[in-house]
Formats: structure tokens, sequence, C-alpha cells
């Protein structure tokens, strides 16, 4: 619970309603509060990597040399209310929509310029969603990844889109949280068809 919801202020009032058995059925991962992300563990060698993956199914992602981001979205029109607490965020016109660091820190203020068109990625009949993504540099004369020191050049908080000199992309690798469902219990290979019928993405 405390890693898909790690928000005393969502689950406080939902136990004192509800119950601790009650807890799972009524307080679950949200948009608005961010989750702490699964991170990447060092190996000794690569043989320990391949024993585990012996006779299993696997996939692969690139590393991208960027910032992981995780991008909470729910729509003006959507049919399921969340807790107000859950739902601090930044209003787009198209809904409402904040970017976490995978400390948990809100960028919004410092990605205006993915905010403002996050409405044009979305598909027709999404509603809400959460995506794990890296958030990673981009050369849009010569389409290519910048190194991460170039990324970080750019202002922390109160950027002006119109100011903004490195521009950046955005790779989503993953679907935690669709249409107010949570994805974690899905497998690899269901969520991701299920990503791609969520957004369609381009450098800004």
């Amino acid at each position: 619970m405390s890693s898909e919801l790690p928000s005393y202020e969502v689950i406080i009032p939902a136990l004192i309603e509800h119950g601790i058995s009650n807890l799972r059925q009524n307080c679950r991962m949200q948009p608005g509060v961010p989750l702490k992300p699964m991170l990447a563990k060092p190996t000794k060698a690569i043989t320990e990597v391949l024993d585990k993956f012996e006779n299993k199914k696997f996939t692969c992602e690139y590393k991208y040399d960027g910032e992981r981001s995780q991008i909470h979205f729910v729509s003006k029109d959507s049919k399921i209310d969340y807790p107000k607490t859950a739902l601090d965020t930044n209003k787009i016109d198209k809904g409402v929509a904040k970017i976490f660091s995978r400390n948990s820190e809100d960028l919004s203020k410092k990605y205006p310029d993915i905010l403002g068109v996050l409405d044009t990625w979305i598909k027709p009949g999404v509603e809400s969603f959460i995506l794990d993504c890296e958030t990673v540099g981009w050369d849009k004369e010569e389409r290519r990844v910048l190194p991460f020191q170039q990324l970080m050049t750019r202002k922390k908080k109160d950027v002006i889109v119109e100011d903004v000199k490195v521009k950046v992309c955005v790779f989503a690798f993953d679907l935690l949280f669709l249409n107010g469902k949570v994805c974690l219990e899905m497998s690899t290979f269901t969520r991701l068809p299920s990503l791609k019928l969520t957004i369609s993405s381009s450098p800004l």
C-alpha cells in the first residue's frame, strides 16, 4: 500500500472510514500521488542476470541518458472522482496533469512544454493514466538525444516555454494506471500494448 499510494493524507481518511480490513479495496493508486518507481540494481556479473532469466520470457529497454519522469493525468471529463488531496495539480487546457521525479519531486514547473502539449498525445477514450517515462534532451535539427548534462542546464522552476533552449523528448516505457484501474497486476506483455493505445508521443 505504501509503495502504491505513499500519502497519509489519502490513506488515513480511508482507514478511518472503511477500516483496515477494507483498506485495499478503498485506497488504491491514483493520479496526483507519485509512487516509488522500480529501479535497476547492480549485479556482480552478467552470468547472475542470465541465470535469473533462464527459460523465462523477458524484454529489454534502451537506457536513455535522461531524467526519470512520472506523468499523471486526469481529463476534465473523467467520470471518476479522486480525493482532492490527490489532485493538487497544475491545470492545463484539457484537464489536470503533473510530472514527478524518481524522488517524488514535482517537476511540473520545470517541464511546462510537456504539459502544454500533453493533450495532443492522448488517444480517444483515455480519461486518466500514470506513465513511467524517461525525459531526455533532444536536438530537433539533428534528431538525436543530447547528453544528460545539457538537460540539467534547464531551469528547475518557473520555466517559460518560449525561453526553453534545451528541447526534450519523452520516452514512455510503462503504464502504471489507466482509466481508474491499477495496471501493476497486469503482466508486462499486457501493459505494453495498452501503453501504445494510450498515447502517441513525439519530440517537442
